[in-house]
């Protein structure tokens, strides 16, 4: 009989940047915002981070074989996984005048005057871990004849 249990568990890599794509429009005025130049040249602004993404993975098997003679023998394996993946809190940078975090809305940055949209789901990869569970089941009965 084999037992056996795998477990995957990853930390994940660093918080993403959240970019927003400026416009000439208007907005309610925001600080926290640190203007930068895409990979393009446009003008864009850090407008916080994405939570750490996170991975779990676990394998179980359960496997056993029975020799009912030399001719017939019976074999079964039960594996199960489980998989999940996930983000951790979200941080904005976005302050309104009153100090309260801004993290959705249309909103003004800095002068000259650019503003641009951004929505709570813009923070988000996957706003709770997902998963799946695959189970396998195998039973084999051998018989030989004999010569």
């Amino acid at each position: 009989m084999v037992v056996g249990f795998e477990r995957l568990k990853f930390g994940g890599d660093e918080n993403a940047p959240i970019i927003a794509f400026l416009s000439p429009r208007a907005g309610v005025p925001v600080t926290g915002a640190t203007l930068t130049a895409d990979p393009y040249g446009d003008l864009v602004a850090l407008v916080g981070t994405r939570g750490r993404n996170c991975l779990k993975q676990n394998t179980y098997r359960v496997a056993g074989d029975y020799a009912f003679s030399n001719a017939t023998n019976f074999e079964m394996q039960y594996i199960r996984e489980s998989y999940s993946f996930g983000h951790g809190v979200y941080s904005t940078f976005l302050r309104a005048l009153s100090g309260s975090p801004v993290d959705n809305g249309t909103f003004q940055i800095s002068t000259p005057s650019r503003c641009s949209s951004i929505q709570r789901s813009s923070f988000l990869l996957s706003s709770r871990p997902w998963g799946t569970a695959d189970k396998l089941s195998q039973c084999v009965v051998n018989s030989y004849m004999e010569r």
